[in-house]
């Protein structure tokens, strides 16, 4: 953090609790204190490949200014170091991390001559650069070290070719993540010797797909999914080279907790279609290559969650989205549900019943299963931790075109008892049935 006194603006609104059921936390820091002062306190991996990882912050100081800074304190975020310790504390510091972030902000004031500007112009790679107009104009950086990671999880050999143009020559992640925090991983990549063509400029898709469906009509679709192109674009990658990309994999704090596995799919960046896989027992689709299973667990803090829709017994429905809201008959609508169980001395296991009414309100087509499904029924829920669900229903072919409404009710699973729901704090009215949303039926 140069000039080190603005570190205050990221220990105030640097995220520290899980708000939402969508939320994840990011690493959390360690305020490390003065950069000539810090020592390596990592983990053994300076990859965090698990969470709760460590990500040291630093402040600097004015260089070569006068040590009366800050009246000489030790405590004081004024400070004065010499240019000699700047230097020894910035090999130190990449020598040890592969990737260094700068926060820049009146550092033309702290750092006039532009030593430490200059010392990793000259001794690291920039890869982004981000300016933040305004009044004072901040200014974020990211460098690659000359660092390689001295320990990490060992590495599952890949060795796929990715249509014919990149190879995963290996790769390395966490086989357990919590939800609610970031998996990391990396990728060690290979340009073949001889190229069928020049790299486009690639994008990967890192996705966490349930290894069984969580419903019966959930599909395949990832919980979570992040794209993001490597900070060299591959473009610029040379035949015969090896480069190694870390990912970063949000975890929504609503993830059901289970087994899935973790997946990946390089694409044209420009054109978006993806590059084909030989047939494999790890490929599927011939897109999608699995690295490897994964086992997500109970976020580690419980997340606050404010919003309710309704509430059937002790369980809240917190959030709920469909999608296409105009489709054709035959077509799929996805839902999306977010749950959450209050604390209760009573716990059971309910099913959900979706149901698409017409304008007169009868029911057109009816599906139901129960909510958070088979691998992970509500009776096995965690009072105050949400749960996502998602199911696919495929529409009657032969309904006629105009405006649905789907609704959802509960009933307990071992006797189809029906449980009504309340849409307001209040305990009254309770209704048979909630309204999710209307959709438009075309020709």
């Amino acid at each position: 953090v140069n000039a080190g006194w603005v570190y205050t603006a990221l220990s105030v609104y640097w995220p520290e609790e899980l708000i939402g059921s969508e939320s994840t936390l990011p690493p959390r820091p360690a305020w490390s204190g003065r950069l000539v002062g810090y020592t390596n306190q990592s983990p053994p991996s300076p990859l965090p490949l698990a969470w709760p990882s460590f990500l040291p912050v630093l402040r600097t100081g004015s260089v070569d200014g006068p040590p009366s800074l800050g009246w000489g304190l030790a405590e004081s975020d004024f400070y004065a170091m010499s240019r000699a310790e700047t230097f020894q504390a910035l090999e130190r510091v990449t020598e040890e991390h592969p990737r260094l972030w700068h926060y820049r902000l009146y550092d033309t004031v702290s750092d006039p001559q532009g030593v430490i500007r200059n010392w990793l112009a000259q001794e690291t790679a920039l890869r982004w650069d981000q300016p933040y107009p305004g009044r004072d104009f901040l200014r974020l950086q990211l460098f690659e070290t000359q660092a390689e990671l001295a320990t990490a999880p060992p590495p599952t050999p890949d060795g796929v070719l990715f249509g014919e143009r990149l190879r995963l020559v290996e790769h390395a992640a966490p086989d357990r993540v919590p939800a609610g925090t970031v998996l990391y991983a990396w990728l060690d990549w290979q340009v073949p010797q001889e190229p069928t063509a020049p790299l486009p400029d690639l994008r990967m898709s890192l996705r966490l797909v349930p290894r069984e469906p969580v419903t019966a009509t959930a599909g395949d679709a990832p919980f979570a999914q992040q794209d993001e192109g490597p900070t060299l674009p591959t473009s610029a990658w040379q035949p015969g080279q090896k480069r190694r990309q870390p990912l970063a994999l949000p975890i929504p704090a609503a993830t059901p907790p289970g087994r899935y596995w973790l997946e990946l799919v390089v694409y044209d960046g420009a054109t978006g279609a993806p590059l084909a896989l030989p047939a494999s027992e790890r490929s599927v689709a011939g897109q999608r290559w699995r690295l490897g299973p994964v086992t997500v667990q109970l976020p580690p803090v419980q997340p606050e969650i404010h919003e309710r829709l309704a509430t059937f017994d002790y369980i809240d429905l917190v959030a709920a989205q469909i999608a296409p809201l105009d489709l054709a008959p035959g077509a799929t609508l996805a839902v999306q549900l977010v749950w959450r169980p209050r604390p209760s001395p009573y716990r059971d296991a309910y099913t959900g019943i979706l149901a698409l009414r017409d304008s007169a309100g009868q029911v057109r087509a009816r599906w139901e299963g129960p909510i958070g499904g088979p691998a992970y029924p509500s009776g096995a829920w965690e009072p105050g931790y949400p749960v996502k669900e998602r199911r696919l229903l495929p529409l009657p072919p032969d309904l006629p075109p105009g405006r649905y409404t789907l609704t959802l009710a509960l009933e307990r699973s071992q006797d189809g008892l029906p449980i009504p729901a309340r849409t307001s704090w209040l305990p009254w009215p309770r209704r048979d049935r909630v309204v999710l949303g209307q959709v438009n039926l075309q020709e």
